[in-house]
């Protein structure tokens, strides 16, 4: 690929990553002009989801937390979004760092993507996927934006029904998951709160408890031993009661615990954007598995 000119216009710089259903590439864009982000999926599936993620963020116009998106192309045998390149997701950024992020980092975070979640609610639209690898940042001289990203398990009313059936049918990785969400394999919207206050304490501690486990009935059983008061930093305890808070509530207490924050801006930059710890060695986890529980790969939805 990185020989060819997809759609006529991209200039493949370098492969990025790869997503549960697509491939990433870092691409020149030879129309604009200027540097983007090329998400890339095969063609002979039925789920359609790139182009669902392109509908549900064209729900919105522009939002400080919500990723850019410049087109949608296709031809005979691929699809692609081309779209905005971040910096680092939070799941990479905390990788980086030994310490803790400083905590108006944490609550600007929290502020932030209740934000954007308060836009996606109001007009009827479940993300779906909150997780550390799916919120990342954009930089400028003095602010940073927390950006919200891939939409393709969002779900609305009256979408294409095989992306519907699609996410029934898929098996979602349980790790950032509600108790309320494995019990019932639906995803409300309350659920995208949930999952924001699981994602809050993976990048605050840098993992979760039940880390390393293997299936979903496993990640259940340690989830109910696991209260949000043990998985928080007591200045977030204030979010714990999300289930019976108004969405409004919640983003208004946020913005008084971070008016009481001592910020230093300069900190909280430094965490998301310096180079890794010098001598910071990789976390190891332990990988603990259920013998009476086969191991599922077919339709796996990765963290």
């Amino acid at each position: 690929m990185e020989c060819e000119i997809p759609f006529g216009r991209f200039k493949i710089l370098k492969k990025k990553t790869y997503g549960s259903f697509s491939s990433i590439f870092v691409a020149f864009d030879q129309v604009s002009n200027k540097e983007v982000i090329l998400k890339i999926e095969m063609k002979g599936n039925s789920h359609n989801l790139l182009y669902h993620e392109y509908i549900v963020r064209n729900k919105f116009e522009y939002h400080a937390s919500l990723v850019e998106m410049y087109g949608f192309f296709e031809d005979y045998e691929r699809k692609a979004i081309s779209m905005e390149e971040l910096f680092d997701p939070l799941s990479s950024i905390r990788r980086k760092r030994a310490n803790f992020p400083p905590m108006s980092l944490m609550i600007n975070v929290a502020y932030q993507i209740l934000t954007i979640l308060k836009q996606f609610h109001s007009i009827g639209v479940t993300h779906g996927d909150i997780k550390p690898s799916n919120i990342a940042f954009r930089l400028f001289e003095n602010r940073y934006d927390i950006v919200l990203f891939d939409y393709g398990l969002s779900q609305y009313e009256g979408e294409d029904h095989n992306v519907t059936e699609f996410r029934q049918n898929l098996i979602q990785n349980s790790r950032y998951q509600t108790l309320e969400c494995q019990l019932t394999h639906k995803w409300v919207m309350l659920d995208d709160i949930g999952s924001l206050l699981y994602t809050l304490s993976d990048f605050y501690y840098g993992s979760l408890p039940w880390d390393g486990y293997t299936t979903a009935n496993l990640v259940y059983e340690k989830k109910m031993c696991s209260t949000f008061e043990s998985l928080l930093p007591k200045e977030l305890h204030f979010l714990i009661d999300y289930k019976s808070q108004p969405i409004e509530d919640l983003i208004d207490t946020c913005l008084m615990y971070f008016s009481r924050c001592e910020r230093d801006l300069s900190s909280e930059i430094h965490y998301l954007s310096d180079p890794k710890d010098e001598g910071l060695k990789p976390k190891i986890v332990e990988m603990v598995f259920d013998e009476n529980t086969k191991k599922q790969i077919k339709n796996k939805h990765s963290a």
